[in-house]
């Protein structure tokens, strides 16, 4: 079990799938350094994503006036289509965790409810918070491991809020957020290191993959950082 809010429980098996789904789409977009575009991911998916204000009065008139008042973002899914609509007021970091947000609703096929006119939507999206049910709780794991996987992390060293803040441009809560699962993953690695002789990261030949993608990137970072 991979418990990342007091409430929810992850089952092992599910907190795999959204890992290896995060790992598979930044393979696939041959995604090679930080901050993660989330713009132009959406923009390769065929996903669109417009803002409340220029979408207002259909939102209005397909009654979805109270979602756009009770969270920042929402995902709309009509004709086979996804449509993200979110609040422009927001920090641009905040935007930017929101867009991914939607997308692991997406990604993962969880999270979304059928409102009484008959469309299916994602209902609530706001920051990380412990009191978050699980399908909020999963898709926010999914955004935070798309725009901070935890092996660049890893490799840059980069163990405090402030730094993940900077180098992935998301906002102090989603930063904390993915603080402490990171930190549960140096303490098992060293732990690794100590029992095992090798360490618990690149067991994956997936997150091998993640790694090898970013090394360029990761290689300047540290050579500028000395």
């Amino acid at each position: 079990m991979e418990k990342d809010n007091k409430d929810y429980i992850i089952p092992y098996k599910r907190y795999t799938e959204i890992r290896d789904a995060d790992w598979q789409l930044i393979l696939d977009l041959k995604i090679k350094e930080l901050p993660v575009k989330i713009s132009e991911i959406l923009s390769v998916l065929g996903i669109k994503a417009y803002t409340y204000k220029e979408n207002y009065r259909n939102l209005v008139h397909f009654e979805l006036e109270d979602v756009m008042k009770s969270c920042d973002a929402f995902t709309l899914h009509l004709n086979g289509q996804y449509i993200i609509f979110y609040d422009e007021s927001k920090l641009p970091e905040r935007i930017r965790f929101t867009l991914a947000h939607e997308l692991g609703h997406i990604i993962l096929g969880s999270g979304f409810k059928q409102t009484q006119t008959g469309m299916l939507i994602t209902t609530r999206n706001s920051e990380p918070s412990e009191n978050d049910s699980p399908e909020e709780t999963e898709a926010n794991m999914f955004a935070a491991r798309l725009l901070a996987p935890s092996c660049v992390l890893h490799e840059l060293k980069l163990f405090t809020a402030e730094d993940i803040m900077k180098y992935c441009d998301i906002t102090k809560t989603a930063a904390n957020f993915r603080l402490k699962r990171l930190m549960l993953l140096e303490t098992r690695n060293e732990r690794f290191l100590r029992e095992r002789g090798h360490g618990c990261y690149y067991i994956s030949p997936l997150e091998q993959k993640v790694r090898q993608q970013f090394d360029e990137y990761i290689n300047t970072v540290l050579k500028y950082r000395g």
